[in-house]
């Protein structure tokens, strides 16, 4: 679905506008919400699905794990093939520490680092369906 990558692309550069400007927390918050669209683009390719579908799972969730920790935690709960390694836990852990990150500098090199993650393994990914 396009339309995040879109999304993801333009609170990347929100983000960068923001902090360049002082505006630090807001700035943060958009990095957050880069990695974590982009991240819905990357699942709806790799499992063939729309968001719709996505969203759905999502709400038939089981709590008290947060919608955003659902999409986190899918490409490693979803993929049978794909083992537990060290490279995703380090994924996981990157765009989690997203919310913590007081630091908007970091808070950018964190977005970047779990977009960078995607891109690299969604094809491979697909492939292991």
């Amino acid at each position: 679905m396009s339309g995040f990558k879109y999304k993801s692309k333009e609170n990347r550069e929100s983000g960068e506008l923001l902090r360049r400007n002082n505006s630090y927390n807001t700035s943060i918050h958009c990095y957050y919400y880069s990695a974590l669209q982009f991240l819905k683009y990357t699942l709806t390719n790799i499992f063939d699905k729309t968001y719709r579908t996505l969203e759905k799972e999502c709400k038939a969730r089981q709590y008290p794990q947060t919608s955003h920790d659902f999409y986190i935690s899918y490409i490693k709960n979803n993929k049978k093939s794909l083992e537990d390694n060290e490279e995703l836990g380090n994924f996981i852990l990157t765009i989690k520490k997203l919310i913590e990150r007081s630091d908007a500098e970091n808070a950018e090199k964190l977005a970047d680092k779990s977009k960078e993650y995607l891109i690299k393994n969604e094809s491979s990914w697909k492939k292991k369906k």
